[in-house]
């Protein structure tokens, strides 16, 4: 049904699948003191992420950094010692759509600070996980502004506003960017893909 669903629409929104305690729980996870950042200065391949040539041409794209810790990675032995966290938006997602499994390839989180280098309509780069045939799913740590925008035929599909509790189901083959928080001083996601 669920795959179903996203090959038919491209992409499905759900808002509050998981409690407001889930969620609070989730939040305070990612935003407790002794949780482990990683900071990345660029992308680059070894997140397995392709990127498009949509950057040249696009004056809207700008990179900077950002902080992103690796719950999961299919083919590494390592898993975080928060994947809980995944396992709950797993478990909603498979209980809402009446799913028996789903194949996890990747699953991390990022956060991404304020910044006065950026305006208002800047976003990453537009880019796909992986190459692999694939749905993302996005969970929305907290409110903020920075939406995700989809695009298709390197025009913008679809935006997404960040609101804590939010899912956003995608067809992966759709290259998709992150908008930057301006008003808001923290944008945060889980950023899951699965098979």
């Amino acid at each position: 049904m669920l795959f179903d669903t996203i090959k038919r629409k491209q992409y499905l929104v759900c808002d509050n699948l998981l409690s407001s305690t889930e969620q609070n729980t989730i939040k305070n996870t990612l935003f407790d003191v002794y949780f482990p950042w990683f900071l990345i200065e660029h992308r680059d391949n070894k997140d397995n992420f392709t990127s498009t040539n949509l950057k040249s041409k696009n004056k809207n794209v700008k990179e900077y950094v950002k902080l992103v810790h690796s719950f999961y990675k299919l083919g590494e032995t390592n898993a975080s010692p928060h994947k809980n966290v995944v396992n709950l938006i797993l478990q909603k997602i498979l209980r809402k759509f009446n799913l028996t499994q789903i194949n996890l390839i990747r699953a991390k989180a990022n956060l991404q600070t304020s910044s006065s280098s950026v305006k208002k309509n800047n976003h990453s780069t537009p880019h796909t996980d992986t190459n692999d045939k694939h749905l993302v799913i996005i969970y929305y740590v907290n409110n903020s502004d920075g939406d995700t925008i989809i695009f298709n035929n390197k025009k913008v599909f679809k935006k997404i506003s960040p609101k804590m509790g939010r899912i956003l189901i995608f067809d992966g083959s759709l290259k998709h960017a992150a908008g930057y928080p301006i008003k808001s001083q923290i944008r945060s996601v889980i950023n899951i893909n699965v098979k």
